[in-house]
């Protein structure tokens, strides 16, 4: 009993001085990256946020073909779609393009 009420208090003192850093305004982030071995042609997508499990919906990869991420307001379609452009021969940028094109947001 002893060793748990000090991992419970020594939490309780980073949990109090974590909320004497935060800054007034709230600041949120989430940051992606998606990349490719040029070479082997191996490629990838991670992504961190504060949000809960945001690295099952965000990112989107299919190997032979590429990789995506979703960001901010998350367009569940995109995913796919983006990656079926990719395989199609599309560039990423031109992807992107097609993407936008039809966004209503």
């Amino acid at each position: 009993m002893a060793t748990i009420s000090a991992v419970w208090g020594i939490g309780m003192v980073s949990i109090s001085e974590a909320d004497d850093l935060k800054p007034e305004y709230g600041v949120t982030g989430t940051f992606s990256i998606v990349a490719v071995d040029p070479e082997t042609g191996v490629c990838g997508a991670a992504v961190a946020s504060k949000y809960p499990a945001v690295g099952k919906v965000v990112p989107y990869a299919r190997a032979g073909v590429g990789a995506f991420c979703t960001q901010h307001w998350h367009h569940p379609p995109w995913g796919e779609k983006a990656l079926d452009l990719l395989e199609a021969g599309h560039g990423s940028e031109e992807v992107l393009g097609m993407l936008l094109k039809d966004d209503e947001r």
